[in-house]
């Protein structure tokens, strides 16, 4: 956020900006950061409901409350957000702009409940461009596809593995990169702009053709298929018999499976860590101390994980619910601890709450040098 504030803050001279910071699940919270908009513009024309959150589990390892907390950021918080501006909206004749995803109208695995709120979401802006219509207002959704934005570098993941998951979109994508924020940001003022007044209830894919890409990956299956089936001994060293082909598509959907596995993680909502001291622990040969604070978004997560560390934990604000492997799950409160040790996997660790972040410092004992975090499978 900070970031981003520097960043309005930095508008060019004669333009007036504004952050607010609102969690758009929550109704008050909402109403006021439409009503501050308001007071400060006078007037609201374009409302974008950027918000979002992101879950990726196996069907058999999903509980309830992770559900609920990204059904509440992605579908409920446009349906707040809108509602809130909807008076305002009306009076400029304006324009409702949702952000959308690729994965809301293509399938992928253990991302089952996120594309799901994303193809809702898309739904809802047909829905309403619809009901809108009668008020001249304008209702779009843009999709992006793999975009520049840092989040993989700060997901947590080993370096190797943030450049191995873009190197795979970039030699997918047709232009050979990676979109950016501009890219992307260019197409919401672009369908939001009023002399894009014959354009409502579309949703605009902004992925650099890559679901065309898809599309031509398939295509080219087919041919190169009946292609084989015509000339089999001309094509030395590929599969001719079913059981071979077999085999290969196996390999295939199971590559497919752990891209995702990978990536999926990556864009999760991730807690924010910052680092508060690291000591070298003299006495103690090879290992350092660090404090870290560690801030869960509403609904955020970790994935399963240990420290090869102890870790020592103390609950800042809100709760969170944690689980060591072959423990109980235990929520904590401002002012209770919680101990794991080097051997110690962490099953569950995320914020109890949808609607209002949570807060822990940690102190760890551990390697000179050693990761904060080892993912664990």
């Amino acid at each position: 956020m900070t970031r981003r504030i520097a960043y309005y803050q930095g508008a060019p001279d004669g333009l007036k900006a504004l952050a607010v910071r609102t969690d758009a699940s929550d109704v008050d919270a909402v109403k006021a950061a439409v009503a501050k908009t308001v007071q400060s513009f006078g007037r609201l024309d374009i409302l974008v409901n950027n918000a979002g959150a992101f879950a990726q589990r196996p069907l058999d390892n999903m509980d309830q409350q992770p559900v609920t907390a990204l059904f509440a950021t992605n579908i409920v918080g446009p349906t707040l957000l809108s509602q809130a501006a909807l008076l305002y909206v009306k009076m400029t004749q304006g324009s409702i702009v949702n952000i959308s995803s690729t994965f809301g109208h293509k399938a992928a695995p253990m991302i089952f409940h996120y594309a799901a709120s994303k193809a809702a979401l898309e739904h809802l802006t047909c829905c309403w461009a619809l009901e809108l219509a009668l008020y001249r207002i304008r209702v779009n959704a843009v999709a992006p596809g793999p975009t520049e934005t840092g989040n993989l570098e700060r997901s947590g993941l080993p370096i190797a593995i943030v450049e191995h998951i873009k190197a795979d979109e970039v030699e997918r994508a047709p232009p050979g990169r990676r979109g950016t924020p501009e890219e992307a940001a260019a197409w919401i003022v672009d369908v939001a702009n009023p002399t894009a007044s014959w354009i409502t209830g579309q949703v605009r894919e902004v992925d650099g053709g890559l679901s065309l890409a898809q599309i031509s990956r398939v295509i080219n299956r087919s041919t190169t298929r009946s292609w084989l089936v015509q000339r089999p001994e001309s094509a030395p060293g590929v599969p001719r018999t079913q059981n071979e082909r077999a085999i290969m598509l196996r390999k295939k959907i199971i590559m497919a499976v752990l891209i995702f596995l990978i990536a999926g993680p990556a864009m999760a909502q991730q807690p924010e860590v910052t680092s508060l001291m690291s000591k070298e622990l003299r006495e103690f040969a090879g290992k350092e101390g660090l404090m870290i604070t560690v801030e869960y978004p509403p609904g955020g997560s970790d994935p399963v994980h240990r420290h090869d560390a102890y870790a020592f934990v103390y609950v800042l604000e809100g709760s969170v619910v944690m689980q060591l492997k072959g423990g109980e799950e235990v929520t904590l409160t401002p002012g209770q601890t919680f101990y794991e040790g080097p051997d110690d996997v962490h099953v569950v660790g995320r914020n109890a709450s949808s609607t209002k972040p949570a807060k822990f410092l940690v102190f760890l004992v551990k390697n000179k040098g050693a990761p904060v975090l080892v993912p664990v499978k």
